[in-house]
């Protein structure tokens, strides 16, 4: 046998169809794609999960849970935790290093749960609640100048007092009050 004697195995190998040339090709006229309609046209397509405009599955389905995506890296640290671990100062690598949380977490909060009975100083990099705070500092420790108090709605509003002029003078104290709150509202404090 000689290498301009190899071929390929018989029916290895086929002919490609040769698409809208003739009846003899198998694939004439419609070219397989049928009579007409949305599906015969060019550039038709249709997203995952489409039922034709009918309520899909997806939509039909009640939603239920929630799941962050930052859970898998964020972690709340109890007071209990920290009054049990022998960390004088409490910030994230020392965290990780105890086993407190994980290592892949990059948000640490200390929650106000359980009790601390001993001074501790509290890095920047890691958040405290207010309540949590407030017993860290009832317990003789200290939060960095830095440390990032966890934030709830924190909307400052600056009321500014009205100043005494002859116009405002002879008007009520409960009209100047409501113009204090009408001003606090438009800065975005509803109470």
């Amino acid at each position: 046998m000689q290498l301009n004697d190899l071929r390929p195995a018989c029916g290895a190998k086929q002919a490609r169809r040769r698409i809208g040339r003739g009846i003899g090709s198998g694939l004439g006229k419609t070219c397989g794609f049928g009579h007409k309609g949305q599906k015969a046209r060019s550039g038709c397509s249709f997203r995952p999960g489409f039922e034709g405009g009918q309520m899909p599955l997806y939509r039909r389905l009640p939603k239920l849970g929630f799941h962050s995506s930052m859970q898998r890296f964020s972690q709340e640290v109890t007071l209990s935790q920290i009054d049990k671990s022998d960390l004088n100062t409490i910030d994230l690598a020392s965290l990780i290093d105890k086993g407190i949380i994980s290592k892949r977490t990059q948000k640490a909060k200390i929650i106000y749960s359980g009790s601390i009975a001993r001074a501790v100083t509290i890095a920047s990099d890691v958040a405290v609640t207010v309540g949590a705070r407030k017993a860290i500092e009832a317990a003789g420790g200290a939060l960095d100048a830095n440390s990032g108090l966890s934030k709830g709605n924190t909307k400052a509003v600056a009321v500014v007092a009205p100043v005494a002029t002859e116009a405002n003078e002879a008007k009520p104290v409960s009209s100047t009050i409501k113009s204090v709150k009408k001003a606090a509202k438009k800065a975005g404090n509803t109470k």
